[in-house]
């Protein structure tokens, strides 16, 4: 069954930001969200497609726990080998928790709930054809670095990063949700980025150069 991805509404940006199709990192730019993942339940919604090098490895967002060694919902690319490249999903400080053959240039959807006070993780991973679903439960931590997106945050770095492109990002904190972040640019500078229509923020690249877009 398809998810609402397929029904995502194109919600207007205010004056001064053009929508986009994406924003696109080459592997040296991410995001900070600033949004602190701690002991909630979380719900990601988000839209990535890695382009080639299929098997370039990377974190499409993560952030870590406060002794580092424990990530909140790392999904990667390069967990097979460099003829088998696969996506997986590595999960609460766990093994990882599912793998599907990565394709290029075809949207993968994640929808991905963490509930730390009741232990449980419900992952949905939609590529095109393929699809994993997955229900399982852990040992909860709390997760008090922000989340990145293109970069896992771990202490006071941003490691891992991506290149891939992000078509959109939702948060959902307790069953509302909390930022929706979509592509976008603003006019005044032509800076790509983020805009998130519930906090009305602009999000740019933390990183070095600059994301490319369509």
């Amino acid at each position: 069954m398809k998810r609402e991805h397929n029904t995502i509404a194109e919600i207007p940006l205010p004056s001064g930001y053009t929508r986009l199709q994406y924003i696109e990192s080459t592997g040296i730019q991410y995001i900070d969200t600033g949004y602190y993942v701690g002991n909630k339940k979380t719900r990601i919604i988000a839209g990535f497609e890695k382009e080639s090098p299929l098997y370039q490895a990377g974190v499409l967002f993560a952030c870590c726990s406060p002794q580092d060694d424990q990530a909140f919902l790392n999904p990667y690319y390069g967990v097979g080998t460099f003829n088998d490249p696969r996506f997986g999903i590595y999960a609460l400080g766990r093994a990882n928790l599912a793998t599907i053959p990565s394709k290029q240039n075809v949207l993968v959807h994640l929808d991905c709930t963490i509930d730390i006070p009741n232990q449980t993780a419900s992952i949905y991973i939609e590529q095109g054809s393929d699809i994993i679903k997955i229900i399982d439960t852990y040992t909860s931590t709390i997760y008090n670095n922000t989340l990145a997106i293109f970069a896992q945050h771990i202490g006071t770095s941003y490691n891992a990063k991506i290149s891939a492109i992000l078509r959109y990002f939702f948060i959902h904190e307790n069953d509302v949700l909390v930022h929706n972040y979509i592509p976008a640019l603003r006019d005044y500078d032509s800076k790509p980025g983020l805009y998130d229509v519930i906090a009305g923020e602009f999000k740019v690249n933390n990183g070095t150069g600059e994301f490319q877009y369509a």
